[in-house]
């Protein structure tokens, strides 16, 4: 058994170690410091500062992790639940104007469905769709309701915790074909060679990838989405990416939780969104990056090998 696992109730399965001591948010007294909550704050308010003045709307979520919306299946006292990540973030930006507070959104929808499988960290389908009809009513945009019956494929497979243990578990996932009104129009070197058969040897590279997608209903929100964010989006559309996509007009996303001012600047979208997931809070990204020519280093770096 993993170290990095918590094995639950009923088959749940939660990262309780990793790089970023998962468990430490839910159990300790000062998970989440006053000094980090001071760079946090610093980054956001300069973040919606800058951009605001740059004309760009900006928005900022956070994809609760796994503990935070099943507390109740986690098979051990949990002291400092109340103390988690969110719960401050939500106290520190309540008003702030550019914070998007997702998490209610899945508490009420967990009472109707599983949002996270059994033995993944993190959330499914049906948690994405939960935070992005969330993001559409921040934006005042309208949710495509009928993304929920696009088709779908049930597999059985072997999730990021259920690797983790010995034997590994399976579970059967479903996986929905989002994407039909818009379609990708762009995506960089990293996205290639993580679809190239050279990936298969050395593994796929997450951060820096960029995607672009277009869509050309005239019934789409016509504003255009840039968005930085992690594995809770998404370069492929199966999750918050591709529900954008069918949203908006243009979307466009970057995996990383640091922004690229200049990138936003040559895009010069209307709307910037910025996320995060809560177990990565310890570290406040720094805004000082050039996503192009750093994919392009890694990738050059990967074949030199």
């Amino acid at each position: 058994m993993s170290q990095d696992v918590q094995v639950g109730l009923d088959g749940w399965l939660f990262l309780k170690g990793g790089s970023n001591q998962a468990e430490k948010f839910y159990t300790s007294e000062t998970p989440l410091d006053d000094q980090k909550m001071r760079l946090w704050s610093e980054l956001l308010y300069s973040r919606n500062t800058r951009l605001r003045a740059g004309g760009f709307e900006y928005l900022h979520f956070m994809a609760p992790d796994k503990t935070t919306v099943y507390p109740e299946f986690y098979g051990e006292p949990i002291p400092r639940y109340d103390l988690h990540p969110i719960a401050k973030f939500n106290d520190a930006f309540c008003n702030s104007g550019f914070w998007l507070p997702v998490l209610p959104s899945l508490m009420a929808e967990k009472k109707h469905r599983d949002l996270y499988y059994k033995t993944d960290s993190h959330w499914n389908y049906w948690g994405c769709f939960a935070a992005y009809v969330s993001l559409c009513g921040k934006l005042n945009a309208r949710p495509v309701m009928d993304l929920v019956h696009r088709p779908k494929a049930t597999v059985k497979i072997i999730m990021d915790l259920g690797g983790k243990l010995v034997p590994m578990i399976e579970e059967q996932a479903e996986f929905l074909s989002v994407l039909r009104d818009s379609q990708r129009v762009y995506c960089n070197d990293i996205v290639e060679y993580n679809e190239s058969d050279r990936s298969a040897a050395t593994g796929k590279l997450l951060y820096n990838s960029i995607v672009s997608f277009r869509n050309n209903d005239k019934k789409c929100d016509s504003r255009r989405v840039i968005l930085f964010g992690d594995s809770f989006c998404e370069y492929r559309p199966h999750m918050m990416t591709g529900m954008l996509a069918e949203t908006f007009r243009e979307v466009t996303f970057v995996w990383n939780h640091s922004i690229d001012y200049e990138f936003i600047r040559e895009l010069s979208p209307d709307i910037v969104i910025s996320s995060t997931v809560e177990r990565f809070v310890s570290n406040v990204p720094q805004d000082n990056i050039d996503v192009r020519s750093e994919g392009t280093r890694r990738i050059m770096d990967m074949q030199t090998r």
